[in-house]
C-alpha cells in the first residue's frame, strides 16, 4: 500500500480538507476528509493551500455511562470492577492480534477477532469501538483491502483510546 497523493485545500466553505489517493495492488482509495478530525503538528499556509508536515488523526471516544452504570448494577461494585477489567485486557490482546492477523494477510481469522470485538466492546459501552470493529468485518465481507487497512488503523486508535477512557473514569460516575 503507498499514498500516491496528499494535499490539503480550502473549500468553498473556507474550511480545509485533506484530500488523499492510496493504492494498493490494482485498488486505489480517494478519500476526503475534514481537516478538523486531525491534529496537525506543523503545516505551512501558501495561499489557499495548507502544506501539511506532520498530522495525527484524532477522534472522540465515550463510554456510554448508562451501560456501565446497569452492569455495576447487575454485578456489584466488585464484580464490575472485575468484569470490565477482564474485558479491557481482553480487548487489549483482541487488538493487538488483529494487527497482527492484518500483516499475516489472515483475513478470515481477522474477521473473527473483529466479530468478537463488537461483543466485547459493546458490553462495556465502547459504542465508537464496537461501530469501528463493524466497519474491519465489513471491509474484509467486501474484500477490500485498502478499506480493511484503513479501518483497522482507526480501530487501532479508537481501541487505545477507549481503554484510556475506561481507565480514566472516576469509579464513582457509575
Amino acid at each position: 500500500m503507498r499514498l500516491a497523493s496528499l494535499n490539503c485545500k480550502r473549500d468553498t466553505l473556507n474550511s480545509y480538507h485533506i484530500r488523499a489517493i492510496i493504492y494498493s495492488g490494482l485498488n486505489h482509495l480517494k478519500i476526503s476528509i475534514p481537516l478538523w478530525s486531525f491534529h496537525i503538528v506543523g503545516a505551512v499556509l501558501k495561499g489557499d493551500k495548507m502544506q501539511v508536515l506532520q498530522m495525527r488523526p484524532t477522534e472522540q471516544v465515550c463510554v456510554d455511562q448508562v451501560r456501565l452504570g446497569s452492569l455495576y448494577a447487575q454485578l456489584g461494585e466488585v464484580d464490575a470492577e472485575d468484569v470490565v477489567a477482564r474485558t479491557m485486557e481482553e480487548l487489549a490482546l483482541r487488538i493487538s492480534h488483529c494487527d497482527r492477523l492484518f500483516h499475516a494477510s489472515n483475513w478470515g481469522e481477522l474477521r473473527k477477532n473483529s466479530r468478537s470485538l463488537i461483543a466485547i466492546a459493546d458490553q462495556v459501552g465502547l459504542a465508537k469501538l464496537t461501530a469501528v470493529a463493524r466497519d474491519v468485518t465489513k471491509s474484509i465481507d467486501q474484500k477490500d483491502h485498502v478499506a480493511v487497512a484503513a479501518t483497522l488503523k482507526r480501530l487501532i486508535r479508537i481501541g487505545e483510546r477507549s481503554l484510556t477512557a475506561i481507565l480514566d473514569m472516576p469509579a464513582s460516575s457509575f
